[in-house]
């Protein structure tokens, strides 16, 4: 396993990663530093990493609203 902030990240996410990248096609990784994408980075924060599952939100989750909120005052 991979260590990530002390924790363990499991070898599949690592092996699906690798298998993307073979693919044939164009991929460009973009690093966004965690203050420009506070959105993402408080969803990602809320899920364990242990929990390895597809969610689809209808509606932002309560957590995330407030942060929403500045993201479209700063784009405007």
């Amino acid at each position: 396993m991979l260590h990530r902030n002390g924790t363990e990240v499991p070898m599949t996410i690592v092996h699906h990663i690798f298998e993307l990248l073979s693919r044939d096609w164009l991929i460009k990784f973009v690093h966004v530093y965690r203050e420009a994408n506070a959105v993402a980075d408080r969803l990602a924060k809320s899920v364990p990493l242990d929990l390895l599952e597809f969610r689809i939100f209808v509606d932002p989750p309560y957590f995330i609203t407030a942060l929403l909120q500045v993201d479209c005052m700063a784009d405007g």
